[in-house]
């Protein structure tokens, strides 16, 4: 016995029992072709990317071009999420290229070889913003020792 898909359709909305979240993946699944629902968020997404990348370039640029001025431990903790946060902002990229190509889900294996530069971005950034303020908050609890830790190391680069 097949069943008719617009009777699967009807019971699905219908049903109560059924969450919003897996009524969505069924209705996007269905059908092969572009669908609104996924093409809005993927564009949205990866115009933030698009802006975020150039920025995050330019402040590893200027810690690069400027690293004997700008020598310290927060500026290099800086550069170093802005390098993590620009490989997270590669994420966009494979759900656009999903959602513009009409085959609206890809398998878990591809999905997460595609991914694995944006993840390990998200994982190192949030290290590297803890990091940062911890140093922070050593060089406001105290100050003095923390500037005497600086000039040693400064010291010792030379």
């Amino acid at each position: 016995m097949s069943l008719n898909n617009n009777f699967i359709i009807e019971n699905i909305q219908d049903n109560k029992n059924i969450s919003d979240d897996t009524k969505l993946f069924y209705l996007l699944s269905t059908e092969q072709g572009p669908k609104f629902a996924l093409i809005l968020p993927s564009v949205l997404l990866t115009l933030i990317a698009i802006i975020g990348i150039p920025l995050n370039a330019g402040i590893i640029y200027v810690s690069v071009r400027y690293r004997n001025k700008l020598n310290s431990t927060a500026n290099f903790l800086i550069a170093l999420n802005a390098f993590f946060d620009l490989l997270q902002l590669t994420h966009p990229f494979p759900f656009f290229f999903v959602a513009i190509s009409s085959t609206n889900f890809i398998g878990t294996f591809l999905s997460m070889r595609l991914l694995i530069p944006a993840l390990f971005g998200i994982q190192c950034s949030l290290t590297c913003i803890a990091f940062t303020a911890i140093d922070r908050l050593i060089a406001v609890v105290i100050p003095i020792k923390y500037n005497q830790v600086c000039n040693l190391m400064e010291r010792v680069k030379v």
